[in-house]
Formats: C-alpha cells, sequence, structure tokens
C-alpha cells in the first residue's frame, strides 16, 4: 500500500514540475530566446549568393577558331539585402593567356535572380581552355573547359 501512494506521489510531482517548468518556459520565452541568442543556440538564417551555369550538361566542349559559342549563367541573391556583383567573363587558354568576354556589374534586389547571356568566339590557337565567370564580392568563380579543334 505504501508502495502505491510513494508511486502516485511520485508522478503527481513530475506532473507538478512538469506544469511548472512549461509556465516558466513560457512567461520567459523571449528573456530565454534572447540568452540563448546571445550564447548563439539560435541558428541564423545563411547569407550566400548562387552562381551557377544553366544547361550545364549541354555545355560546349570542344570550339574552333572563329567558331562561335553561346552559354549562360545565374546569379541569384540570397544576402538577405540588395547587392551589386560586379563580374567578368573571360576565356583562359592553358598557358595562362586571357581574352576578355565581359565585364559588367548586375543589381539584384534580395532573392532576385538574374540570367545572363554570353557568347565567345575563339581567336586563340591555343588548343585547351576554360571559360570563367567570377564575381568580385562575394568572391565565387565558375567555369567549363573547352577543347579547340584547329
Amino acid at each position: 500500500m505504501q508502495n502505491k501512494v510513494n508511486r502516485y506521489l511520485l508522478v503527481i510531482n513530475i506532473i507538478n514540475i512538469a506544469f511548472i517548468a512549461v509556465f516558466v518556459f513560457y512567461r520567459f520565452r523571449s528573456e530565454i530566446h534572447a540568452q540563448m541568442d546571445e550564447w548563439k543556440l539560435i541558428p541564423k538564417q545563411e547569407r550566400f549568393t548562387e552562381l551557377y551555369l544553366n544547361d550545364h550538361v549541354n555545355l560546349p566542349k570542344q570550339v574552333q577558331k572563329g567558331e562561335k559559342i553561346t552559354f549562360s549563367f545565374v546569379i541569384h541573391n540570397l544576402e538577405g539585402k540588395n547587392w551589386a556583383y560586379p563580374y567578368a567573363v573571360f576565356f583562359m587558354s592553358q598557358n595562362g593567356q586571357i581574352s576578355k568576354i565581359e565585364e559588367k556589374t548586375v543589381t539584384l534586389a534580395d532573392g532576385e535572380y538574374k540570367t545572363i547571356e554570353e557568347s565567345y568566339t575563339s581567336d586563340l590557337d591555343e588548343n585547351k581552355g576554360g571559360i570563367y565567370v567570377a564575381l568580385q564580392q562575394p568572391q565565387q568563380e565558375i567555369h567549363f573547359l573547352l577543347n579547340n579543334n584547329n
């Protein structure tokens, strides 16, 4: 009999403690949240920029001197504010020779994205190289490689 009473009291005490804990957490939730945020225990939304090539599967893999190729890339602003993106598009040969294709700045609102169409006509005798798209701020770079079939 005493054992049943002890179990009953234990269950009542656990329920009371749980009720008090819920009440305290509810009553002081903003203070608790502020303290947890100060201790960096609350996750923050990550701020970043997406930069990628469109239709990457069908990008050209070979080019002949004088041949024009087209491609496009996307800049997607997820920085949490309006952002100006200075970018450069260039061809770099295997030996490091650079041919500038375009250099511009595009400004995007938070959440906005822009698809940028580009074209390049090969004018180098170099056998191999790559098309590069480089953001200056934030620093990011993407590229794809080409063979010159001369």
